[in-house]
């Protein structure tokens, strides 16, 4: 399976179960009388900084990559990253 993936929303870091990070990401608790539940691991938290960053990177990547490539295109053609 591919951790990263990319389609017409963007990038995304995909996974599906945690062993495929090799790395625990939650932990979780049974139900019972408190409810149960579960958070985010310190390692979880690290690898979603890690990927911020890393899309971060990417998109300046692929602007300056766009600006070489496409050096004929006007300015506000080009696609808005922080539009959602």
């Amino acid at each position: 399976m591919d951790l990263i993936q990319i389609d017409e929303n963007g990038l995304h870091l995909v996974f599906e179960k945690t062993e495929d990070f090799g790395c625990k990401l939650l932990h979780s608790t049974i139900g019972g009388s408190g409810g149960g539940g579960a958070e985010l691991t310190d390692e979880a938290r690290q690898i979603m900084a890690a990927y911020e960053t890393y899309c971060a990177r990417l998109n300046e990547y692929g602007q300056a990559l766009f600006g070489e490539l496409f050096p004929f295109c006007a300015r506000e053609n080009h696609i808005d990253s922080t539009r959602k």
